[in-house]
């Protein structure tokens, strides 16, 4: 059975990149704050990623669409970026996830820069070598979201982590020279908390 595309959740900055599912869900389904709590995460098939690329390398080439062929739309694709869905794709098995980047490297060698959504779990279960290598790969880039810097905040939201934890696991990304970009919603303190909210986030 085909995989059932995730709809398109992005970070700002990745408004015209092309976008590749390897996942549909997120591992830390717990968040309460979250339109993926309680979701079930999906892993898709490399085989199956390999054939999408594929079909885009052939499109771009040729103007072919091949039959049945699963391809993001194209409209906005400025052809240097690619970011990889869903909200966790970074939880994708590295050996994976690694033929996939170099895949994308050999079919796509124009790529520019890979993006890509991951927790702190995520990173810090990589080793730095793995890190590394898939930088080589040009994966440029990790959205994170730390949410609050308020460990009891993260705690009521049942986020899963601490904060320290976040700065570690961003601090092991940025030493394999990946950019890290971290997420904050504002007011999850709600009214009571959002001081201490505010300060523990800013420090």
């Amino acid at each position: 059975m085909a995989f059932d595309r995730p709809e398109i959740i992005r970070p700002p900055s990745e408004a015209r990149s092309y976008f590749l599912p390897l996942t549909k869900g997120c591992s830390n389904n717990t968040c309460t704050f979250c339109s993926y709590y309680g979701s079930k995460l999906i892993i898709r098939e490399v085989e199956e990623v390999k054939r999408e690329i594929d079909a885009l390398a052939l499109f771009l080439k040729y103007g072919i669409y091949l039959p049945n062929a699963q391809i993001s739309p194209l409209n906005y694709w400025d052809g240097k970026r690619v970011f990889l869905q869903d909200a966790d794709a970074l939880v994708y098995p590295f050996p994976q996830l690694k033929e996939t980047l170099q895949y994308l490297n050999e079919r796509l060698p124009f790529l520019e820069r890979i993006g890509i959504y991951g927790t702190r779990q995520d990173i810090l279960r990589r080793s730095l070598e793995e890190l590394k290598i898939l930088r080589r790969l040009k994966l440029g880039i990790i959205y994170v979201g730390l949410e609050s810097g308020d460990d009891d905040v993260l705690q009521k939201v049942k986020k899963g982590s601490n904060s320290q934890q976040i700065i570690d696991a961003a601090t092991k990304a940025k030493e394999a020279g990946i950019i890290i970009s971290v997420t904050v919603i504002l007011g999850l303190g709600g009214v009571d908390g959002s001081e201490k909210h505010a300060l523990a986030t800013s420090k």
